[in-house]
């Protein structure tokens, strides 16, 4: 396979000579089926993606070559996805040097069109976004531009998240503000009702309110029903029936 063959020109006199590796990494990675994913056609299949962060570690590329990965997406609806190949601590060129690493990323869709990419950085995180669509497969192409540096990296793929912060307060006169003087409530359960029925079923994410009665959710982007556990002889002030006894809210992808 002369393709992968190393090449030796001479640059002047007979003692001086150049060497180039023109295509190191033809079976690199020790990862994924196939191990070697130098071709969209071999591309590692990383399987579906529900949301929950896929990890494909260990692997390695050096510059003319590309490694491919394919996933399924079958988050509900349409969704922001990240795709992050990540450099290990100590490898690579550090920036500046005369080689520096410079991994990046393309998304592409089953027709090998661009939807995103990382346009290829120094940074030892390369990130690229867009757009995932329920039940789409999706390409994922990593490349370098150091010539002859083997570049080490983690891929991972993501869904952006959100943090909802609030306080479950004793509401003392009852007007639905938390006034001076108004203590906040430990020990509540705050939950997610994924499908709106009112109580907090198995799987359903759920926190408890801290010493000062204050609580933290991360959540992805779409639509959440934010509702609290309600002990018996207690009645809510805010939101109140009025509002489903819940809070409705929307969290975008910064």
């Amino acid at each position: 396979n002369t393709a992968s063959v190393y090449k030796v020109g001479i640059v002047g006199n007979d003692a001086q000579y150049q060497l180039r590796v023109w295509n190191p990494d033809v079976n690199d990675d020790s990862t994924g089926s196939p191990a070697n994913n130098n071709t969209s056609g071999t591309a590692t299949n990383l399987g579906p993606f529900n949301g929950t962060t896929i990890s494909s570690p260990n692997h390695t590329i050096s510059r003319p070559d590309r490694d491919y990965f394919v996933f399924n997406n079958v988050v509900p609806g349409t969704s922001p996805v990240e795709i992050r190949a990540v450099m290990p601590a100590g490898t690579g060129a550090a920036t500046g040097a005369n080689s520096p690493t410079n991994l990046g990323v393309r998304v592409r869709d089953v027709n090998g069109v661009i939807l995103a990419t990382s346009n290829g950085t120094t940074a030892d995180v390369d990130l690229a976004s867009f757009q995932a669509a329920n039940g789409q497969p999706y390409l994922i192409e990593v490349y370098s531009g150091s010539v002859g540096q083997v570049n080490k990296y983690d891929l991972q793929i993501t869904q952006p998240t959100a943090t909802v912060t609030g306080f479950k307060y004793l509401d003392v006169n009852g007007d639905g503000f938390q006034d001076w003087g108004e203590p906040g409530l430990q020990g509540w359960t705050i939950f997610v009702d994924a499908d709106d029925d009112g109580n907090l079923d198995s799987g359903e994410v759920s926190v408890t309110t801290g010493s000062d009665g204050s609580y933290s959710l991360t959540l992805p982007p779409g639509n959440h029903v934010i509702r609290e556990v309600l002990p018996t002889n207690w009645s809510q002030t805010y939101p109140g029936s009025a509002f489903g006894n819940a809070h409705r809210i929307a969290v975008s992808a910064s």
